[in-house]
């Protein structure tokens, strides 16, 4: 299963080569010459993760691998409040890779990268520290390539 290192167990060529969990998938990831790993699911839905994370699923914006709990504070929109909504965030140092699932509120400095754009290749990401959404310009020092 992915969740930070997207190079773990690599040599795969096919999905049925990927039994060793539920759910085996044999992806393909790009950054230096191709790399085939299996991946496997660590939930099926919300209710298989532990409290104050979220089941986010193959194929989920910036996920990849299986199914994984992710950090967050919001599994729907619901969770957020009248005027909230639950959106996925990249993390500042996560390699490109989900971080969390977080409610936007009347506090964040940004909703969408767009909000960004002026500050030079900043993304608007969710901050643990301040607990808003904030244009943070992403570092990807010690990532694989």
């Amino acid at each position: 299963m992915i969740t930070g290192n997207p190079f773990g167990d690599a040599g795969c060529q096919s999905d049925d080569q990927c039994t060793a969990g539920t759910q085996g998938r044999c992806l393909e990831f790009h950054g230096g010459p191709a790399i085939c790993e299996c991946t496997y699911d660590e939930c099926v839905h919300d209710a298989t993760c532990p409290s104050g994370k979220t089941c986010a699923c193959h194929g989920s914006p910036y996920a990849y691998g299986g199914n994984a709990c992710i950090q967050g504070d919001c599994r729907v929109d619901a969770d957020c409040g009248a005027q909230g909504f639950c959106s996925p965030s990249l993390g500042p140092m996560s390699c490109g890779l989900l971080s969390g699932y977080y409610c936007h509120t009347n506090v964040d400095q940004c909703t969408d990268d767009g909000d960004c754009a002026a500050q030079g290749g900043a993304a608007c990401m969710f901050s643990t520290t301040s607990k808003r959404w904030e244009c943070v310009v992403p570092t990807y020092s010690g990532c694989p390539v």
